[in-house]
């Protein structure tokens, strides 16, 4: 597999695709397989053999370069309330979801996942 050691998977099943590694404080980059309609669909090995194949969507995020109503909208969309963002210090978002707190490191990744999975900004 040529897969990156720092890459971890973030969304779901083996059969959704996403991985991240964290860049900085504030930003993370993630990668989504592509399935292409005319071309026969891979499994979930010969995805991640073609770790380098173009046929992966990637893009990094980072919360810095977004506005708190961005922020608030991505994380809304899965049903997440923004509680506050202070981009001066290292991980300051929280937000809350059905009674349980996200804050810190686990919350800027979600958060930045949230804004890739929408692809809207």
């Amino acid at each position: 597999m040529k897969q990156k050691d720092d890459w971890i998977q973030t969304d779901g099943s083996s059969g959704t695709l996403q991985y991240g590694r964290k860049i900085n404080d504030t930003s993370w980059q993630y990668r989504e397989w592509v399935d292409v309609p005319y071309l026969p669909v891979s499994t979930l090995e010969d995805k991640l053999f073609n770790w380098e194949d173009g046929r992966w969507r990637e893009d990094t995020i980072d919360l810095k370069d977004y506005t708190y109503e961005q922020i608030k909208d991505a994380l809304s969309t899965y049903g997440y309330e923004l509680l506050s963002i202070d981009p001066s210090v290292p991980y300051g978002i929280i937000f809350t979801q059905s009674g349980d707190e996200y804050q810190g490191r686990d919350a800027v990744q979600l958060a930045c996942e949230c804004i890739f999975e929408l692809e809207i900004y």
